[in-house]
């Protein structure tokens, strides 16, 4: 199987101490408390949008990026990430980045149709046709000036796979009502990381390619954290010192000896899981959980992006499209981002002026500099135009120094 990119489990780098917060967590907890209903989104996604359209900021805005307590590498952990992101600026506009890899100049303003179509291809691309259609009609129109996407694929196959039978249990929903669900099952099994605290239980699925022989360190696995009473509160207490208590209480190996007592200790973990397949069933607002949290002035007019276009422009759309299968052999996730502006003063308050001049009759003209205290190379008035038969100016020789 492919194998792409698991962000996840960025919670599981135990460096970060109590107390210290990164911004996937932040934003879970601001999206738990507002999206009703299955939530699924992409933190890598999202960081790997503002990471960048911050290459291109300058100022306070560059330094509110900056401040954003984005989690470590997901690179650390053990698997090939798919990555992709694009930079797309009108080609009407100036843009200080010329041909540099990675920017597109698309023509927003006359053909914002096929603009569309090239960005969902694009999207499509990228996540192996999981999400192969990031952006609705509509969402590209004659306004979009400056604009970025992000999209992440993987596909990854358990340490160990779920047995080929299944039960049907009743699965209790958020609204309260029982339904029954096909459940997938591992029985008695020592690979397991199970853990349990204070009005929490929790298991970590290892997956392939990222245990060591003794499988004692994991760079990589499924977290599924099952509290004991509503999931929407528990969601909001799930502060960096709840996180830490989860990760230590995984991070215990499944066979470990007490030397002091000689006793050697092995964890059997019996698991039931749903199968389970999840999407968007319409793109993820996140402009207005980023706004909370702080970072505001990129969704601002007066934002600076100088690093790509001179022109004056600010981001007022964030979304995000994602797909998830969990299966017997393992699971694939695929997601997309779009972060998209206008020019730095809303539609609605700009007034548009359309001149129209003809020089037909006798005018004055002068050469040089456009500063009237300095003398210009040549002046005068054309009451008469006589008609040139030049076919074009000639530039001067080059003669080497």
């Amino acid at each position: 199987m492919k194998k792409i990119l698991l962000c996840l489990l960025s919670v599981l780098t135990m460096s970060a101490t109590a107390g210290e917060e990164i911004l996937p967590w932040q934003l879970f907890r601001e999206l738990a408390a507002t999206e009703s209903g299955n939530l699924t989104f992409s933190p890598a996604c999202v960081e790997n949008c503002l990471k960048l359209i911050a290459r291109g900021t300058d100022g306070a805005t560059r330094a509110e990026l900056e401040a954003i307590p984005y989690g470590q590498d997901c690179n650390k952990v053990n698997m090939e990430p798919h990555a992709a992101t694009a930079l797309f600026i009108a080609s009407h506009l100036p843009s200080t980045k010329g041909k540099a890899n990675g920017v597109h100049r698309l023509p927003f303003a006359t053909q914002a149709e096929k603009c569309t179509k090239a960005i969902n291809r694009w999207a499509s691309k990228q996540t192996k046709g999981h999400i192969p259609q990031l952006l609705d009609a509509g969402a590209v129109n004659k306004e979009t000036a400056l604009a970025c996407a992000s999209a992440l694929f993987m596909q990854e196959e358990w340490l160990n796979h779920f047995s080929d039978t299944e039960e049907e249990y009743p699965f209790t929903t958020g609204n309260g009502k029982q339904i029954p669900v096909p459940m997938m099952i591992q029985e008695e099994k020592l690979h397991i990381r199970y853990a349990e605290g204070e009005g929490w239980q929790a298991v970590l699925l290892p997956v392939d390619g990222n245990v060591d022989k003794r499988q004692t360190h994991i760079r990589g696995a499924f977290v599924a954290i099952r509290p004991e009473g509503d999931v929407r509160q528990f969601a909001k207490q799930l502060t960096p010192e709840i996180l830490k208590k989860i990760c230590v209480g995984l991070a215990q190996p499944v066979i470990h000896t007490d030397k002091e007592k000689g006793i050697q200790h092995e964890h059997y973990t019996t698991l039931k899981l749903p199968r389970f397949k999840t999407t968007t069933p319409q793109a993820l607002n996140l402009k207005p959980a980023l706004q909370k949290l702080g970072i505001r002035k990129i969704f601002q007019p007066g934002a600076d992006f100088s690093g790509y276009t001179s022109a004056p422009v600010f981001m007022d759309t964030f979304i995000q499209k994602v797909h998830i299968d969990v299966n017997e052999s393992g699971f694939s996730a695929s997601s997309c981002s779009w972060l998209s502006g206008p020019l730095g003063i809303p539609p609605d308050k700009i007034k548009k002026h359309y001149h129209i001049i003809t020089f037909d009759k006798p005018f004055i003209y002068f050469i040089g500099s456009p500063d009237y205290r300095i003398t210009p190379f040549f002046m005068g008035i054309c009451e008469t135009p006589e008609i040139s038969h030049t076919a074009k100016v000639s530039k001067p020789e080059q003669h080497p120094q």
